[in-house]
């Protein structure tokens, strides 16, 4: 049955999302930096980001550890903050994971074959969901 019932909303808002707004502390002295984000998420576990080791963004979250995400969807928004984790380099059946998840089978698998060569020199973050914010809508089974 789906959803699981141990699911609350939120988690259901960023489950079924694929991209977001990435939000972390750069400086004290600048307001926070703000970058789109593709994600994947499983309910329960660590949010997936997947980046060029170069960017301004990957470097901030070097340097504070905690970023937020933002999500949104017809029925709500979500913000969760965490601890930031990052592996180097890409595992490459995850980022296949990823894609798929992300993109569909056809398009994923399609995504997957133009980035393989690039995979040894990107860089997996992950978000440890803390602190939760946000509102959804209740989530209606019979109307599936």
């Amino acid at each position: 049955m789906f959803p699981p019932d141990h699911l609350t909303a939120p988690q259901l808002v960023l489950a079924g999302g694929h991209a977001g707004m990435l939000s972390v502390i750069e400086s004290a002295e600048r307001a926070p930096l703000v970058a789109p984000a593709w994600y994947s998420y499983d309910p329960g576990g660590v949010v997936r980001f997947t980046t060029e080791p170069d960017t301004r963004a990957l470097e901030a979250v070097r340097r504070s550890g905690r970023a937020t995400l933002s999500v949104q969807d017809a029925y709500g928004f979500v913000a969760v903050e965490g601890t930031m984790l990052i592996s180097e380099p890409t595992d490459p059946a995850e980022f296949r994971q990823w894609a798929v998840w992300c993109l569909g089978a056809d398009l994923g698998e399609r995504y997957y074959r133009s980035a393989e060569d690039a995979l040894e020199w990107m860089t997996t973050v992950r978000l440890v969901p803390q602190v939760w914010h946000g509102r959804a809508a209740a989530f209606d089974a019979s109307r599936c």
